[in-house]
């Protein structure tokens, strides 16, 4: 009985120092997007105040923009881990981030998004294909019409080609 309590309280603890990360992380990235918001900015400032190299000024902001941007990846990846590890022990815990919606929702509404395209793409073929038909079975009757134009003056033709004939 003892050893359950001590291990209860280890799980608890160790749920309490990951939801203290979790904390943490959540701090460091609102950190990190301030200051990919601001260093940059700095850079660039001092590359116009400054008269000194240019390039060496640009070639710092991006590798500041870089820089940043593989921490918060970083950081956010770890918190992520840390989530999982906490909704497999805990199952109340709420899941809030910070950028952006969690995988499988983001998923969900690609997928709707996709199915939706297919119908406009369909429903635009099929628009397409009955404006053809419309527009193929107006040039039959027209291509009819002038067959029959075309049979009535032929006989016509001929009747005035025998009588130019007869006439000489």
């Amino acid at each position: 009985m003892e050893e359950t309590r001590d291990y209860k309280k280890l799980f608890d603890q160790y749920i309490e120092y990951e939801k203290k990360v979790h904390e943490r992380n959540q701090k460091k990235i609102k950190t990190g997007l301030k200051v990919n918001l601001i260093l940059p900015q700095v850079f660039l400032l001092l590359c116009f105040i400054t008269k000194s190299s240019k390039p060496l000024f640009l070639i710092l902001w991006v590798v500041s923009l870089f820089g940043i941007a593989f921490y918060l990846i970083y950081v956010e990846y770890k918190d992520y881990q840390i989530r999982m590890i906490l909704a497999e022990k805990e199952s109340d815990i709420e899941y809030n981030p910070l950028i952006g919606a969690p995988a499988e929702r983001v998923e969900k509404s690609v997928n709707e998004k996709m199915d939706e395209i297919k119908k406009r793409a369909e429903s635009n073929k099929n628009k397409k294909t009955k404006n053809i038909r419309i527009e193929d079975k107006e040039e039959l009757k027209e291509q009819e019409k002038q067959e029959q134009k075309e049979k009535k003056e032929k006989p016509e033709k001929k009747q005035d080609q025998k009588k130019k004939t007869n006439k000489n």
